[in-house]
């Protein structure tokens, strides 16, 4: 899966999730296959981006992998900021994005 911008869109690309204009409301289900049309009207609609699916994703088991990797990275490198709660929401945030990113459950 990977996340484009309506702009990066290409008919024939299958939404790999709901898709949501700024204001969080659902304007196409996951599992749709994208047309011209359809484009242009999320892009009407001011979705800020797609998830859509790729031929040869990784697998899960790959993605929790890396996630877990990167999440042992961000806990060495955030270690030394551990009394700053604010640095704390900034790593979650990070590992939140990675988790999201890559389609998995934080």
């Amino acid at each position: 899966m990977v996340r484009l911008r309506t702009v990066e869109l290409e008919p024939g690309m299958v939404t790999a999730r709901p898709v949501h204009d700024v204001k969080g409301r659902v304007l196409c289900p996951e599992g749709k296959e994208l047309s011209s049309e359809l484009m242009a009207w999320l892009g009407d609609r001011q979705a800020p981006f797609v998830f859509v699916e790729t031929p040869g994703e990784e697998d899960r088991a790959a993605a929790e992998e890396a996630c877990r990797q990167v999440e042992q990275r961000l806990g060495m490198v955030f270690s030394a900021a551990q009394d700053s709660p604010e640095m704390q929401a900034l790593r979650d945030q990070i590992a939140a994005y990675l988790h999201d990113a890559r389609g998995l459950a934080a």
